[in-house]
């Protein structure tokens, strides 16, 4: 019996792979086997050409649950295949680019990014990158060439293993490459698309510690309350988070109360005690109808019980 042709790559049907692959920090150029390359296509195709709330529901389902969302990771799959497996010939995809295709220019610029015409060259992929974003081509063209420079600014070129071993301007150059992230994060939401990559920004403290001496208050106001509403649609928690998500009161993560129910485990809510996880239940079983596992509707406070971290 042959399998599939359609069939999505393993790293789509394992939970592990699929944390590391949707909060990937920085693109693996250590790898240049072909399904390395491809775990990089995905991280940024995934990041940075749909919509946020498309990429979480393909990564937010518990695998092999009745409710896993197995035809979302067909089509991340499917279209990763589809752009760069046969379009892999990258001759064709430059003469396309030379032509001002964008679509062959963004893919282009994306093989350029991970690595699949030689090594990864993040500056010389950011200016193609930017001339698409400035250039006349369709909104929803220049959107995505916004959030591909988001991304390769906050993710692209990682310091050391140890923040505190880095170099001073290394530490410099994060900040200005945070700081330059946001802005292109917002001009990609202006132009209609809140990528995943912008949730990122979002649900990034550092950048709103930048707000006074940045001059750019407006556009973060923006970009957080574009992140408040992404929350309060999808039931969004960062990882590892340190406040209550009902009462907002903030600990040590180790100190707070993961929810007990079959959300999935890298998102569960996390609360400071029973009153606030009782108090805000009915609001997480809403988001668990429509995002995650179905959950019984008299369902009762036994089933419903935290756990600790």
């Amino acid at each position: 019996m042959t399998s599939s042709p359609n069939a999505p790559p393993s790293y789509l049907s394992d939970p592990i792979l699929l944390e590391e692959l949707f909060h990937n920090k920085t693109l693996d150029d250590s790898i240049t086997s072909t399904t390395q390359l491809m775990h990089n296509y995905g991280v940024m195709w995934s990041n940075c050409f749909i919509p946020a709330t498309t990429a979480y529901l393909m990564h937010s389902c518990i695998p092999y649950s009745p409710d896993y969302p197995l035809a979302n990771h067909f089509l991340i799959a499917g279209n990763c295949q589809h752009r760069w497996y046969t379009r892999q010939k990258i001759r064709l995809v430059k003469v396309g680019a030379a032509r001002k295709d964008v679509d062959d220019m963004l893919e282009y610029r994306l093989q350029l990014a991970v690595g699949i015409d030689g090594p990864m060259n993040n500056n010389a992929t950011m200016r193609l990158f930017s001339n698409v974003h400035c250039g006349p081509f369709p909104t929803e063209k220049r959107a995505i060439a916004a959030s591909l420079i988001t991304f390769l600014l906050l993710h692209g070129e990682p310091l050391g293993p140890k923040l505190r071993d880095a170099d001073p301007t290394d530490i410099l150059r994060t900040v200005q490459h945070y700081r330059a992230a946001a802005v292109f994060c917002y001009e990609s939401c202006k132009l209609g698309l809140l990528s995943y990559i912008c949730v990122i920004i979002g649900s990034l403290t550092s950048v709103a510690e930048l707000e006074e001496d940045y001059g750019q208050n407006t556009k973060i106001m923006y970009l957080n309350e574009r992140y408040e509403e992404f929350k309060k649609e999808t039931g969004y928690q960062p990882p590892k988070s340190h406040f209550c998500v009902h009462c907002g009161v903030t600990q040590p993560f180790r100190m707070l109360q993961k929810c007990g129910g079959p959300c999935h485990h890298g998102r569960k809510p996390v609360y400071c005690g029973r009153q606030c996880q009782k108090a805000h239940w009915k609001t997480h079983r809403e988001c668990h109808d429509a995002i995650y596992c179905k959950h019984l509707a008299g369902v009762d406070d036994d089933a419903t019980q935290t756990t600790s971290n």
